[in-house]
C-alpha cells in the first residue's frame, strides 16, 4: 500500500496514588470536624463484619454472598446509640453529638488493593484476629498496612466467627 508505519518509543513514567494538580491543604479557621475513620482488618472469616453488625445493631453478615464481604462496606454510628444498645441508662451526654465512621473490609487475599487503600484512608484501623485461629497471611498483611501508612492500631481478639 505504500506505507510504512513509525513507531516511537517513549517511556513513560507512572504514578500510583498521586494527584496531577494536588489541592492546596485548607486553612484551620475552614476545616470542618469529620467523624473519626476507623477501617476494621483482618483474614476472612474472623468476624470484622460480625462485630460491627453487633455497633450498629443488623445482620449485615446473613446477606452476603457466601457470607464473605467482597467490598468496601461503610456506616456512621452515633456514640449515644452505642451506649444505649450496651445498656448503659446514664449515657454520656458528650456522645449524642459524637460519632464514628467504620469500614468494613473484604478479609480475602483477593482484596489487598481494596484493604490497603482503606488503611490509608483511615485514622485509626482496628485489627481482628479470631481467637480460635490466631494470625494469619491477611493479619500479618494488615499489620504490614499499619507500619506503611503509620496509622494506629488497635487489636480484637474476636470470639465470634
Amino acid at each position: 500500500m505504500g506505507f510504512t508505519p513509525a513507531f516511537r518509543h517513549q517511556i513513560i513514567h507512572e504514578t500510583i496514588d498521586c494527584d496531577a494538580y494536588p489541592r492546596p491543604p485548607c486553612p484551620p479557621e475552614k476545616c470542618e470536624p469529620r467523624p473519626p475513620i476507623v477501617a476494621v482488618l483482618g483474614h476472612v472469616d474472623h468476624g470484622k463484619t460480625t462485630l460491627l453488625d453487633a455497633l450498629r445493631s443488623s445482620r449485615v453478615v446473613d446477606e452476603e454472598f457466601g457470607g464473605i464481604t467482597q467490598h468496601l462496606g461503610a456506616f456512621t454510628v452515633s456514640l449515644s446509640s452505642v451506649e444505649r444498645n450496651a445498656g448503659f441508662t446514664d449515657p454520656n451526654p458528650v456522645s449524642f453529638s459524637r460519632s464514628i465512621t467504620f469500614l468494613d473490609t473484604p478479609g480475602h487475599a483477593a482484596f489487598s488493593g481494596i484493604r490497603f487503600r482503606s488503611a490509608k484512608a483511615t485514622d485509626i484501623m482496628l485489627l481482628v484476629v479470631a481467637a480460635d485461629d490466631g494470625v494469619k497471611p491477611q493479619t500479618v498483611e494488615a499489620i504490614r498496612y499499619a507500619k506503611e501508612t503509620n496509622k494506629r492500631t488497635d487489636r480484637f481478639a474476636s470470639p465470634c466467627r
